[in-house]
């Protein structure tokens, strides 16, 4: 097993938005010459750490792999969950016997919980990860990882089938990770879609004098913290909102002031590519762990 070596900061920048740290280390047999470079971002204005990772693989043919390692600790029995595709995993406890437990796919965060409060780890370019340990070849039925260690698989040429033997040139990732209060799996989702799927924002010239407003919040679901406002899409006649309940209770939607919009004509309930199912004129429950379509006619 080769480690970074040589390991040291080679600049620190203070900018508007966050804090850089800059770092660079030597990986032998691994990298070129010039190594990998991380960047630690500390963000000013709000709670979370960015690290960025560049680096140029040199071509190896023989069995390799590259992890980043994670060595999170938990006091209080704290425990990891990771979200799969809908669902929330605890390895070991609610995941199905005989299913992948030597490394796991996360969808948008996986996440160390203690009773009262929260690690929260996610990665849009590297999904992969081994839980505890890295497991590679042990294959259990039904394993609980022994420690909240999170082991990110960066990258591997263990295949000896349809892949290229070898993983070579240059490439970039990054993780994002938060600590919260709130150690629910709402919070925790929200915290990974907001980095996988994130607002996109512009700026534009302002003008010297005001203008009529020219926008307006159609629907707030910052009171209903377990439903989650996963897209809404434009539609021929109106909007359609794709809603998923994400704590596993129920979750109400005023759906009468919605009607109080002006510019909303009516509210249905629609598929996935939608098809109207039913006109709602009343409050609308989401069940535990569903999903809902709406359509917004206007």
């Amino acid at each position: 097993m080769t480690q970074v070596s040589e390991f040291h900061i080679s600049a620190i920048e203070d900018g508007a938005i966050w804090t850089s740290i800059k770092c660079n280390g030597k990986i032998d047999k691994c990298a070129d010459a010039r190594g990998v470079d991380m960047e630690i971002r500390l963000y000013k204005y709000s709670k979370q750490i960015e690290l960025l990772y560049a680096m140029t693989k040199n071509s190896n043919t023989d069995p390799n792999s590259i992890y980043v390692a994670f060595p999170f600790t938990s006091e209080d029995n704290g425990h990891l969950v990771f979200e799969a595709q809908g669902g929330i995993v605890k390895p070991g406890e609610n995941q199905l016997e005989g299913t992948a437990s030597d490394w796991n796919t996360i969808q948008n965060f996986a996440a160390v919980k203690r009773k009262n409060s929260q690690i929260i780890f996610s990665s849009k370019d590297i999904p992969l990860v081994q839980l505890g340990d890295i497991n590679t070849g042990h294959f259990y039925y039904k394993h609980k990882p022994e420690t909240c260690h999170i082991y990110s698989w960066v990258l591997n040429n263990y295949w000896t089938t349809n892949f290229k033997a070898d993983q070579s040139g240059e490439l970039e990732w990054k993780y994002q990770f938060t600590s919260s209060d709130d150690n629910s799996n709402s919070a925790a989702t929200r915290f990974g879609v907001a980095k996988k799927v994130p607002l996109i924002s512009r700026t534009n010239a302002g003008r010297t004098t005001g203008g009529k407003q020219i926008t307006e919040t159609l629907l707030n679901l910052s009171t209903v913290d377990n439903l989650l406002l996963v897209s809404a899409r434009p539609a021929a006649e109106g909007i359609i909102l794709h809603l998923r309940e994400t704590e596993g209770d129920h979750a109400v939607v005023d759906i009468t002031k919605l009607l109080q919009q002006e510019n909303i004509k009516a509210v249905y309930e629609v598929n996935a590519i939608g098809e109207k199912l039913k006109e709602i004129t009343g409050p609308l429950l989401v069940e535990h762990w569903e999903v809902k379509f709406l359509l917004l006619e206007m």
